[in-house]
């Protein structure tokens, strides 16, 4: 695998931007029913609201799209993220469908990646702001590094990510991924919105992520 990053084709108004591999149709916007504000209407608009944060916070009840049998699985935008398991630095195994019902930053690095060294203090910042938001971050080792590595270098950096450990390089593989960083933006039914190799600055992470939320 090259492990010089290189950058895929990008915004010319922004340069910095994920960008998809194609844009993703729109759902045509719903007409929705004027409410009558009498006492039984506030309870049924409050039931609603409660059903609404209610699914945010239920990955199985949004995780039927890339669950089904049959969903379009692959790297392009639109598609469900090819799934797989790594263990993490603990040693235990860890899927990516674990993840679904929540949007996702999956992350490949490495800890001997100059280009990823350069780009942490931004990604590490985007980390910071949207991981309360309930982004989950997954990131790979890339290169085929070490666990004790990848955990030396975590017990100073404190990332709060899942780190996973891809010594035969099959995700790596399975993802195409031709440098490092590569990073995908993935919602919560586990389909790809937009995809980037190389280094992103803050603000192409944050627009990626703010389209999850």
């Amino acid at each position: 695998m090259t492990r010089q990053a290189t950058t895929r084709r990008q915004s010319p108004s922004h340069p910095n931007r994920a960008v998809a591999a194609r844009p993703i149709p729109g759902a045509a916007p719903r007409r929705r029913p004027r409410l009558v504000l009498t006492t039984a209407g506030v309870v049924v608009i409050a039931l609603l609201a409660a059903t609404m944060l209610l699914t945010r916070s239920a990955p199985a009840s949004v995780a039927a799209a890339c669950a089904t049998t049959g969903a379009s699985t692959g790297l392009g935008s639109g598609q469900c993220a090819p799934t797989f398991t790594l263990s993490d630095l603990q040693g235990h195994r860890v899927s990516l469908t674990d993840f679904r019902g929540h949007p996702v930053l999956l992350h490949f690095w490495a800890v001997g990646c100059p280009s990823c060294a350069a780009e942490y203090p931004d990604f590490a910042r985007a980390v910071a702001a949207y991981a309360p938001k309930g982004v989950r971050v997954v990131a790979v080792d890339a290169w085929g590094e070490t666990p004790a590595l990848v955990r030396q270098w975590q017990a100073s950096h404190h990332l709060p990510a899942t780190l996973l450990i891809d010594q035969p390089q099959a995700v790596v593989r399975q993802y195409g991924v031709q440098g490092t960083p590569t990073t995908l933006f993935i919602d919560r039914t586990g389909r790809i919105t937009g995809s980037n190799t190389g280094p992103l600055t803050y603000a192409g992470f944050q627009h990626a992520l703010t389209g999850l939320l």
